[in-house]
């Protein structure tokens, strides 16, 4: 078997047929490339998407909203933060606040 000449990238004559052999072995392997088919939502889901992505947004703006109203007032704040923990960071919160009185009274 001959090798192609040299000097024109192994290509050959149009009307000749390449040897897969004579070919380098880079050119020779063929790598398996992995696809991946993405269906779109239809339109219907993507508005119920869009609707859901809206209400939990405005649900974060109204907690941020009372918050800011809560931090003006003091006290509120405190009690609104209290009633929004849940038992574990209350039962946590109790347990500082005896242990600040108990190192003040010491």
């Amino acid at each position: 078997k001959e090798l192609p000449p040299p000097g024109r990238g192994g290509e050959s004559d149009p009307g000749e047929e390449s040897d897969p052999e004579v070919l380098e072995p880079a050119t020779r392997k063929v790598e398996k490339v992995r696809t991946t088919c993405v269906m779109m939502p239809s339109v219907d889901e993507e508005k119920a998407m869009l609707r859901q992505m809206f209400a939990q947004s405005e649900e974060i703006e109204k907690e941020e909203r009372r918050l800011r109203a809560a931090k003006k007032n003091g006290w509120a704040y405190i009690f609104d933060r209290l009633r929004s923990m849940s038992i574990a960071q209350l039962e946590l919160t109790m347990d500082t606040l005896m242990g600040v009185i108990i190192c003040i009274n010491a």
